[in-house]
């Protein structure tokens, strides 16, 4: 099945201790790490397209342009979309 553009996903993640600045190194941080939110925005790219491919396909990713706009302390849920805008045939 040809994936259509707008196809969209969501995904969710609660902030716990070890997703942490903290928990990385950066001492006295306890926020969302960037590199976890780099990391779900890869997981909820690929689950836009997962379900379109072949058995045993996948994405990979090549660029990441993002802003982290604010603090997110544990406990609190931060949530990723992404959404579908071209394909180029591949």
């Amino acid at each position: 099945m040809e994936i259509q553009p707008g196809a969209t996903a969501e995904l969710a993640v609660t902030v716990t201790p070890e997703l942490t600045a903290h928990a990385m190194g950066n001492v006295g941080v306890h926020v969302y790490a960037t590199p976890y939110l780099v990391c779900l925005l890869e997981d909820v790219a690929a689950a836009v397209i997962t379900p379109h491919l072949p058995a045993g396909a996948g994405t990979v990713g090549t660029f990441v342009e993002m802003r982290h706009l604010a603090a997110t302390p544990v406990g609190m849920t931060v949530r990723a979309r992404a959404t579908l805008l071209e394909t180029d045939g591949r």
